[in-house]
């Protein structure tokens, strides 16, 4: 597995229907203290009003979460003393300071926001005379090129969050009916309302002067899908002239800014009075568009007095506005101090919502923005034609994952989709937990549908290299039931990022086999066989092996006649050197590689993935095996294919019996090549054993234990809708 990279696109995807997860899976419950400390509550405005989406951070930093729509909250915390501070667009400020000490458990720290009590001091508009919003609104177009761009270069993480759901759906659309059954396979109603999508990402994003972004997704989630669930982040600029919004698509010239050079022949404004936030005197501006239908906002922005620069703004677009595609779109943001006296955008919220062919439709596009870097040194090369990077495991987080980086609770419609809990590999008597499952219960109102014993005896290949520590490791010579032959020692390189080692899991099984994973150069010298598995970062691991003389090592095995062959990542360490133009791995762009076979490889954006059937070598017997690589290796000299395809097509290199590579994985789950393997070192012969039945029956063995441990009846009525 490696990571890919995509071209940047112009929007989010909003429209596509998916189908909404029902199981939460509580993989091994256990109850521990934390370190830090857990602050949540709720935010309301003062007569109890939800305020959705509010800002709640850390005085002095940009460490925060935002409220969802219910105006809840959570966040952690290092024990230690600090001040929190709300925010919410259009209300005053209030500040709490708290106290945190490890292992307390949750602390409820609520808030209640009053609307802001604006000052107008001693501001009078005569009959005739200039509102005082002018001038203020001149001062801020002077300061815009300023403000623009602050910064020559910066880096941030960004919480991305994207939810569309329909209020309605028409019985037909374009003449084609919705049946009660296309609303249940989109996740929706009987009344057609519902989530049709939910996706949340947290990415890097690094700028440089002149408009170099780079973006590395961290993580994503897709609900109802394997999707990697990322969204690009939503750079609303406002100190733009012409301010673009979530592309060109909305309006391909873009909207007039509150605070654009020409503003003041598109816009009137109307100073509603200031208020105080650490000194600093806010003035509140109303914006309002001297004529319909041009591209124009209408709301309220926020001023700040003396330096001129925009504080927060709340401010909307309607279909007079000539906004295209959406009937109504709200844009709140909120900017705060990021150090050197530059502010940053800290929260921002687009709301939407369209009707068309009778579909009714909202939703929001949430970008929480932190962990601001103002003076970043980036690597040569850095920017490059490659603007998004992503590892391929990034959708592969757990639920504990989500929850200690999610900076805003769940949404209701989220809640409604954990329909029940599993609790898996309990050990103890399911007796003795009556108590802990009924107060879970109580906890999350969801039924726990059954306790999952853990069971010794049933053997499911784990994740990769998370069993790596318990693998036995050395040389080893004759055991129990072989104690006439020595054992064939094979040594797996123990790569910092190794891939699918499940690929040897039939090898140590295998009664002639030592296997072991070790980053020891001593003892793969003194190894009959070694293997380069997969990589995950192909240019990285190589470059580790040269420093840590484990290369050298391996050479020097292929000198001494030893086996060495080389498993996808492993097998284009094996060739003559790896390229990397396009930055998929890491700026390196080229590196030699072991000099052991005669290929040469390029990475690539293209992910290769299939499931083949093949023949070994000279082999008559039709094996099984898959891929799954980035980058293309080449052939420098002859051909010399190790696999032949039924479509005539080939695999890897065969130099001869001992040395070899492939991209094969899953290629000793094959008996045929675990023979041909170990036949320079053993006569014995392999036991009569069949691996992919005996991967077949271990789950045929957790699916008996599912059922009768799990109330499937529960689980089945659940699917049904």
């Amino acid at each position: 597995m490696k990571y890919a990279t995509y071209p940047i696109l112009p929007t989010r995807p909003i429209l596509a229907m998916k189908p909404i997860m029902l199981f939460f899976l509580m993989a091994c419950m256990a109850f521990t203290t934390a370190r830090a400390g857990r602050i949540s509550g709720t935010v309301t405005d003062d007569k109890g009003a939800l305020l959705a989406y509010s800002s709640v951070f850390v005085k002095g930093t940009t460490k925060g979460v935002t409220a969802n729509n219910e105006g809840k909250y959570s966040l952690e915390l290092d024990p230690g003393n600090y001040t929190l501070v709300c925010q919410y667009v259009g209300y005053t400020r209030q500040e709490k300071k708290i106290s945190v000490e490890a292992g307390q458990g949750t602390s409820v720290v609520d808030f209640r926001l009053s609307l802001q009590q604006l000052s107008l001091g001693e501001v009078v508009v005569r009959p005739g005379g200039e509102d005082p919003a002018y001038e203020i609104i001149r001062h801020a177009i002077k300061k815009r090129k300023d403000y623009e761009f602050p910064l020559d270069s910066f880096t941030c993480e960004a919480y991305i969050k994207t939810l569309a759901k329909t209020r309605g759906l028409p019985g037909r659309i374009l003449g084609q009916k919705i049946t009660g059954n296309d609303k249940k396979d989109a996740g929706l109603d009987s009344a057609g309302k519902g989530i049709i999508f939910l996706s949340e990402s947290l990415t890097k994003i690094a700028y440089k002067k002149p408009g170099k972004v780079k973006l590395e997704v961290l993580s994503g989630r897709q609900s109802g899908s394997n999707g990697y669930g990322f969204s690009f982040p939503t750079f609303i600029n406002f100190y733009n002239n012409n301010v673009t919004v979530l592309g060109s698509e909305l309006n391909p010239r873009g909207f007039i800014s509150p605070i654009a050079e020409s503003a003041l022949h598109y816009y009137k404004y109307k100073y509603l009075g200031s208020f105080f936030e650490d000194g600093k005197e806010i003035n509140k501006i109303q914006v309002i568009p001297r004529r319909k239908y041009e591209p124009l906002f209408t709301g309220t922005i926020n001023i700040m007095e003396g330096e001129w620069r925009i504080h927060s703004l709340d401010l909307t677009l309607l279909k007079e506005s000539q906004l295209e595609i959406l009937d109504t779109l709200q844009i709140r943001q909120i900017q705060v101090p990021v150090g050197g006296g530059v502010w940053q955008t800290k929260d921002q919220v687009v709301y939407f919502a369209f009707k068309l062919l009778g579909i009714d439709m909202v939703g929001n596009f949430l970008d929480v923005f932190s962990k601001y870097e103002t003076a970043p040194q980036f690597r040569k090369k850095f920017f490059n034609n490659v603007l998004v990077r992503y590892d391929t495991a990034v959708n592969k987080k757990t639920k504990a994952y989500w929850d200690s980086i999610r900076p805003l609770p769940l949404e209701p419609e989220e809640k409604q989709c954990i329909k029940g809990i599993i609790i898996n590999k309990f050990r103890g008597d399911p007796a003795l937990f009556e108590g802990g499952r009924a107060q879970l219960e109580e906890l999350c109102q969801v039924p726990v549908v059954g306790v999952l014993p853990f069971s010794r005896d049933i053997f499911i290949e784990e994740e990769d290299s998370v069993a790596l520590k318990q693998k036995h490791s050395g040389l080893m010579g004759g055991l129990a039931g072989w104690p006439a032959a020595r054992k064939v020692n094979i040594a797996v390189v123990l790569l910092h990022r190794l891939s699918n080692f499940t690929d040897f899991n039939r090898l140590e099984r295998d009664p002639r086999v030592n296997l072991f994973y070790t980053r020891d150069a001593n003892e793969i010298g003194k190894a009959d066989i070694v293997i380069l598995p997969g990589s995950k970062n192909t240019i990285g691991d190589l470059l580790a092996l040269k420093n840590n003389g484990m290369a050298e090592a391996v050479r020097k095995a292929a000198e001494d006649q030893r086996t060495v062959i080389g498993i996808c990542g492993g097998y284009q360490m094996m060739g003559e050197w790896v390229e990397d133009p396009l930055h998929v791995e890491t700026g390196i762009e080229h590196i030699s590689g072991l000099g052991l076979l005669p290929v040469g490889t390029v990475m690539g954006m293209e992910k290769t993935t299939r499931q083949c059937s093949f023949r070994f070598q000279d082999r008559p017997e039709i094996c099984e095996g898959y891929e799954i690589h980035m980058g293309e290796s080449v052939v420098l000299t002859e051909e010399r294919p190790l696999n032949h395809f039924p479509d005539g097509s080939t695999d890897g290199y065969f130099l001869h019996d001992k040395c070899w590579g492939t991209y094969l994985h899953g290629l000793f789950d094959n008996p045929v090549i675990i023979d041909r393997l170990l036949a320079p070192y053993t006569d014995l012969p392999g036991e009569d054993f069949d691996y992919r039945q005996y991967k077949e029956d271990q789950y045929d063995r957790l699916a008996g234990l599912i059922r009768q441990h799990i109330d499937m009846g529960n689980i089945y009525k659940t699917l049904q809708f």
